[in-house]
């Protein structure tokens, strides 16, 4: 887990890829579901009418195995973890929205 937080940190901060680059990995990605995009190696999970609001905004990685990598810029807060089973790939973005509600009410 520290490894993948030294990369998202890295990744952010514009020492990986230049900054513009991971704009562009963030911005130019393609409607996977209704508030879900993809795009360059990046999952954004975007607001959507009725459905997600703009506080919940975040971008990053989802694994096949239900593993899962996002930073939410309102919070400055880096989420990771995995729960190893194929079957958790979808609830991981769940699961991260659940914790994203759970940061913006504390």
């Amino acid at each position: 887990m520290s490894d993948l937080q030294l990369f998202m940190r890295a990744l952010k901060a514009g020492t990986l890829v230049s900054v513009e680059t991971l704009n562009m990995m963030c911005d130019d990605a393609y409607a996977f579901f209704p508030g879900l995009s993809y795009g360059y190696g990046v999952w954004n999970i975007k607001p959507t009418f009725l459905m997600i609001p703009k506080s919940f905004k975040a971008w990053g990685v989802i694994g096949v195995l239900g593993a899962f990598m996002f930073y939410h810029p309102e919070t400055e807060t880096i989420l990771i973890g995995t729960f190893n089973h194929t079957k958790y790939e979808k609830k991981s973005v769940r699961f991260t929205m659940k914790m994203i509600k759970t940061l913006l009410k504390s």
